[in-house]
């Protein structure tokens, strides 16, 4: 039997509540939603059916901590507004109409992500490393007529990362830090630290996706009003691309910089014909007065 996201977290809140206090359910309540679970044949189902009667039975401030299930959901289109406002106002940091073209804040992001990309290659390596380790450390079968038992890998302690341990109580938490007494107030606040970790214990992967998704939309929104910021200053100001070393100097080192640099882009550039690594002038580049920025 598959169970809903939302009945699975109505039976995580109701071990958490239950936990946390043993005497928060009154007697004669338990007798009751076993009785309303009676119905049901004993499994899955009959435990979906107790806790759901129970769930009924809480107060609207701990039938909310199940919000804490769609996190950061919520979140995202916030998080993905600020994150466009702060990407168009990266190019208001500089009123100078020169813009070098190594100091500049887009360039700040592509850096930021060649880092990323190089730290997942690191993981997506280790990760192929540990594995062909793990399978290597199995015994080899000594003949096809001997039985091999192979050890038990020891289970994997499910562990909440320390971000989440925070953020996922803290977040609600403070939402009814007014609203509730202090008593009731710490009573909440450890069914919804015990509730985050339960629910991570069976929804990790739907936790750490939903989490990825957000900052993951976030970036693209940054980067997307970076380049929006750009092209929008462009059009109402002229800008002068320029270059400015105190060791690189010479032409020929400022050019094999300059295509090192923009090399993704000017190969894009060379297969859509666009000639735009004709048109950088190293010579301007290295002037006071600069080249034209707009390629």
């Amino acid at each position: 039997m598959s169970l809903a996201e939302e009945d699975a977290a109505k039976i995580v809140l109701i071990r958490a509540v239950e936990e946390s206090d043993r005497t928060f359910f009154s007697a004669s309540l338990l007798v009751d939603a076993f009785a309303a679970a009676a119905r049901v044949a004993p499994g899955l189902g009959w435990v979906k059916a107790r806790a759901q009667f129970l769930f009924d039975h809480l107060s609207p401030a701990y039938q909310s901590v199940l919000h804490l299930v769609r996190l950061p959901t919520p979140l995202t289109v916030p998080v993905c507004s600020i994150a466009l406002v702060v990407g168009f106002a990266t190019n208001l940091l500089g009123s100078s109409e020169h813009i070098h073209i190594a100091r500049n804040p887009v360039l700040l992001l592509v850096a930021w992500n060649l880092f990323v990309y190089l730290v997942l290659l690191l993981l997506l390596v280790t990760a192929g490393r540990k594995k062909r380790q793990a399978s290597s450390s199995l015994p080899e079968p000594a003949g096809a007529k001997t039985p091999v038992t192979y050890p038990r890998a020891p289970e994997a302690k499910i562990t909440m990362p320390r971000l989440a341990q925070v953020l996922m109580p803290g977040l609600w938490h403070l939402f009814h830090r007014i609203a509730l007494g202090v008593g009731e107030k710490k009573k909440l606040a450890d069914v919804v630290r015990r509730f985050s970790v339960n629910w991570y214990a069976v929804a990790a992967h739907v936790v750490l996706s939903r989490w990825e998704v957000m900052l993951h939309l976030g970036a693209l929104c940054l980067a997307v009003g970076a380049v929006t910021g750009m092209y929008f200053q462009g059009l109402f100001r002229g800008y002068q691309a320029i270059w400015s070393s105190t060791f690189i100097t010479s032409e020929p080192s400022v050019t094999a910089f300059v295509h090192l640099l923009f090399g993704p882009s000017l190969l894009v550039s060379n297969l859509l014909g666009l000639g735009l690594a004709d048109g950088i002038d190293i010579g301007r580049l290295l002037s006071p007065q600069g080249d034209k920025a707009a390629a």
